[in-house]
């Protein structure tokens, strides 16, 4: 019986080993107890250690990137104004490769550039008056110019890339051979300096290019040669003032 024991305690002594006790309150007999150790672990195929323990912090995210489209329609807009009259003309967008958006206003009503001497009078080569009316008298020359009834202020606006163009010709006697070249000047102000163009034969001639949501303005005057090579007569013909996107 001693024999026997002896070995239950050595056996307890074992378990104590690996066993923490709490404390017992009251001595009623009551052991709570804890253990650590891989003899706990009862799925063997999981690493459980070490065991990290979540805290607050920053450095996640979750978050979704989205891009946006926006559309906004063309518009373009060609403000001509003269003396006796003004034309605007609008175009609403947008265009296609294959054709034309917007107006071609041909011949306004009662609106036309006239040449003639009892409205716009004589001009020189520097664009300065050499006077007007039914009574003036002046000799054809080299630096005598009849100027235009009007001086015309051009106005373009667009959202978009845009160029400005004035297209003529030389005026002509109904078709014939007979040629009156036109001439034209430009400015950015109504009195500066103005630039002149010829026109003696079909031309383009680019004026200027704006860029979105930029307005341009220009100054024109017209005149035509009175020269003693000019012949007597009536002469026509037409000008193109052109405002597009590009």
């Amino acid at each position: 019986m001693k024999r026997l024991g002896i070995l239950l305690l050595v056996g307890l002594l074992l378990i104590v080993s690996n066993v923490t006790f709490a404390k017992e309150p009251n001595n009623d007999g009551i052991i709570t107890w804890s253990g650590t150790g891989a003899d706990f672990n009862i799925d063997k195929t999981i690493n459980r250690n070490p065991k990290v323990l979540d805290s607050n912090g920053s450095g996640q995210l979750a978050q979704v990137n989205l891009k946006m489209y926006a559309y906004i329609p063309c518009y373009l807009k060609l403000e001509l104004t003269g003396n006796n009259g003004k034309t605007i003309v609008e175009s609403f967008g947008p265009p296609d490769k294959d054709k034309t958006i917007g107006q071609a206003i041909s011949n306004p009503v009662d609106y036309c550039i006239t040449f003639d001497n009892e409205m716009g009078g004589f001009v020189d080569q520097d664009w300065k008056s050499l006077g007007a009316g039914r009574n003036l008298e002046i000799a054809p020359g080299p630096d005598v110019f009849i100027a235009a009834c009007d001086i015309f202020h051009v106005k373009v606006y667009s959202n978009d890339n845009f160029k400005y163009d004035v297209i003529a010709a030389p005026l002509d006697q109904n078709g014939g051979s007979n040629k009156l070249n036109l001439e034209m000047g430009t400015s950015g102000t109504v009195n500066g300096t103005y630039s002149t163009t010829v026109f003696d034969a079909q031309k383009t001639v680019n004026i200027g290019n704006g860029n979105p949501c930029e307005t341009l303005q220009y100054y024109h005057k017209f005149r035509v040669p009175y020269s003693t090579t000019t012949v007597h007569g009536g002469y026509s013909g037409t000008v193109t003032f052109k405002a597009y996107t590009i």
